[in-house]
């Protein structure tokens, strides 16, 4: 949703610039105003994912000459040839909660997250909580940790209809 959010807002900003953006095939939406790139492998699949990002997107990214490259999964590549890197982290669970997922996972989202949070220009966070706990963790600036929330999706609007509104207040005890 994160991603799907974020890639609206985005190419309402084009002004005429080219923005692309690398998605699973699985992603069924064409957002006009934006290069929609399906790649027939998914950043989830590991190792797979993992070697197209860290080898083969700076390739690519490199013979595009982008300027801008934001991956909103954790981690960035390693290297990108001289393009600017943000990257989105939403939490630092496998660090602080590591009995929660498997191990090699969490060794490998671990260093990976530590990588791209030091190499990138710029970290974009859900909230200050998170800011905090990447400042404290990584000891890295706070100047180039932003806080910005998510956007609600196209499913969150205000309920107008007082039928429904009557029995949410009913069943809920509200007023």
């Amino acid at each position: 949703m994160y991603t799907r959010n974020l890639l609206k807002e985005l190419s309402s900003l084009g002004d005429g610039k080219r923005i692309r953006a690398f998605v699973h095939k699985g992603f069924r939406e064409d957002i006009k105003g934006l290069e929609i790139i399906r790649t027939s492998i998914s950043f989830e699949n590991h190792p797979l994912g993992d070697i197209w990002e860290m080898f083969f997107l700076p390739v690519f990214l490199m013979k595009e000459r982008a300027r801008i490259f934001h991956s909103t999964t954790f981690h960035l590549p390693l290297i990108t040839f001289g393009t600017k890197k943000v990257v989105t982290i939403y939490d630092l669970s496998m660090i602080k909660y590591p009995q929660t997922m498997p191990r090699g996972f969490v060794i490998y989202s671990s260093i990976l997250t530590r990588l791209s949070v030091k190499w990138a220009d710029a970290v974009i966070v859900p909230s200050i909580n998170t800011k905090k706990d990447l400042i404290d963790t990584f000891r890295i600036e706070g100047k180039k940790v932003f806080v910005i929330p998510g956007a609600k999706g196209d499913t969150f609007q205000p309920i107008t209809d007082d039928v429904i509104l009557k029995k949410v207040r009913s069943k809920y005890a509200l007023p």
